[in-house]
């Protein structure tokens, strides 16, 4: 009697078939599931990492705004800061945010009131860091009087104090060609006078007054006054305290700082030259009154904007 087994080869072989076929799909299956879990947490760590850059790169020109800002609150800001030092703005785990002056000359910050600084600026974000920086300039200040050189002879001076005479002279000159002289003087009261601007003076600015004189006395006493009137103070005087003096040949250079305080809306202003101890002749050339450099401001020099530090 024969028997046949219950399963025949070929019906084991295509069972096996079905099993393999099924598994491998199982597997296919869970790598695509795996495959796109993976590329979903690189698309999240990819977007994270383009927003950390972007935020520090937002933030990093934000400091820039902030240090010029720090910057015009603080007057004295190059004794203040030290070239090349950091200064924390804000700092917590994986993020912080700084910034340095730098005097790219010599490295010193507060002996050129002129001097150009770069101002480095470091943010880091999650990760992302950015190191930008810019080249600052004082803004150059104009000189305040209109013919503080001169050069228009006696335009925009005038006699003040007595019997004198203001002439323009072509004879004694610092620069140029011609100097502003009061002479025939009667007594030692009358000065040479011009007239300033009041939208020009702001109480407690600071200005730099300077002008080369030459006299026919050897050591002329000679005193510069501010004088402004204000609606709340009336008429007050501020003259150089301790000038300062430079020779170039018979000529003498004063200079000194002005600072007026008074109250109310300034209606009026002129610098008062005169030489307190004789009324000799005296003559002056290349005057000027400028806003003290610390106050007048920094301005981003165009095209020295560096990129110099670029990680994700």
């Amino acid at each position: 009697m024969n028997h046949k087994p219950p399963f025949s080869r070929s019906a084991v072989r295509r069972r096996g078939g079905i099993y393999f076929a099924t598994m491998s799909a199982t597997v296919i299956v869970t790598l695509l599931a795996l495959t796109a879990i993976i590329v979903v947490r690189i698309q999240r760590r990819s977007t994270a990492a383009v927003a950390s850059a972007t935020t520090c790169r937002f933030t990093a020109q934000s400091i820039i705004d902030l240090a010029l800002h720090k910057l015009s609150e603080t007057p004295n800001w190059r004794t203040e800061y030290t070239s090349g030092s950091w200064v924390l703005v804000a700092g917590i785990p994986d993020n912080s945010w700084s910034y340095m002056l730098e005097d790219e000359k010599d490295g010193l910050l507060d002996n050129d009131p002129y001097d150009a600084v770069r101002l480095h600026v470091r943010a880091e974000v999650d990760g992302a860091l950015r190191l930008y920086s810019v080249l600052l300039r004082p803004e150059v200040m104009g000189n305040l009087l209109s013919n503080g050189d001169m050069e228009s002879g006696t335009v925009g001076w005038t006699e003040y104090g007595g019997s004198c005479q203001l002439i323009a002279c072509d004879s004694k000159t610092h620069t140029g060609k011609w100097s502003t002289g009061l002479v025939n003087r009667e007594s030692k009261e009358t000065a040479m006078i011009t007239y300033l601007s009041p939208d020009d003076i702001t109480s407690g600015a600071s200005y730099l007054c300077e002008m080369w004189i030459i006299s026919e006395k050897h050591d002329p006493d000679i005193r510069v006054e501010l004088v402004v009137t204000s609606t709340l103070s009336g008429t007050k005087t501020f003259e150089f305290i301790k000038p300062l003096h430079e020779a170039d040949k018979f000529w003498i250079k004063i200079s000194d700082t002005l600072k007026p305080v008074c109250d109310g809306s300034i209606t009026s202003a002129y610098l008062k030259i005169r030489d307190k101890k004789s009324d000799m002749d005296y003559y002056v050339d290349d005057a000027s009154i400028k806003l003290d450099a610390d106050l007048a401001g920094l301005s981003i020099v165009t095209g020295t904007f560096r990129q110099e530090i670029l990680d994700n």
